[in-house]
């Protein structure tokens, strides 16, 4: 499997036809396996959108590594990646700061195409946990106005949350919600 890895990075776009194929190999046991094979999907990106579904599935791995390499890999995908919003939303209550980020970075990078989570980032701005609120509203504040009607009123309602890291990324969130 390391043999087909290899070759399929040296061959390099070709293997966009070999993107579920791919996709599966990256549970493989062998870490060198899963290295190469995230490399050859991130270096795709938008043409390993045939992917994302597992991708999302990868999101929910037992092992950190699968899981950060999934979620580089939907960021390098773009807005084909939009059908795991509701997915990356619930990892920023993970405990694991790394993963938190990245589906921060993810999130963002999808914009106005995260919208379909605006409900449950809304839910994370009521949260008690100060990086879940800062996390959702980056987010929120990165959907821009396609999150006013859900997230404006709720986001106003915090915009003197006690944390100033609260209040500093609520405040962001609303300045560019509200650009008209």
């Amino acid at each position: 499997k390391n043999n087909a890895a290899e070759v399929l990075k040296a061959i390099g776009a070709a293997a966009k036809d070999e993107v579920g194929v791919l996709a599966l190999m990256l549970d493989n046991e062998d870490k060198t396996t899963r290295k190469l094979v995230g490399q050859i999907l991130e270096n795709l990106g938008p043409d390993a959108a045939e992917a994302t579904d597992d991708l999302i599935e990868y999101l929910r791995n037992d092992e950190k590594s699968v899981r950060q390499m999934a979620a580089n890999i939907l960021k390098k995908i773009g807005p084909a990646a939009k059908t795991g919003v509701s997915e990356l939303v619930e990892l920023l209550t993970e405990d694991d700061k790394d993963v938190r980020a990245l589906a921060v970075e993810v999130l963002v990078n999808l914009g106005a195409n995260a919208k379909d989570g605006v409900e449950d980032l809304v839910d994370l701005v009521n949260d008690t946990d100060a990086d879940a609120r800062v996390c959702a509203a980056k987010v929120l504040g990165a959907i821009g106005p396609d999150a006013e009607k859900g997230a404006l009123a709720t986001l106003k309602k915090h915009l003197n949350a006690e944390d100033p890291q609260v209040r500093n990324a609520i405040a962001a969130a609303i300045a560019k919600i509200e650009v008209k």
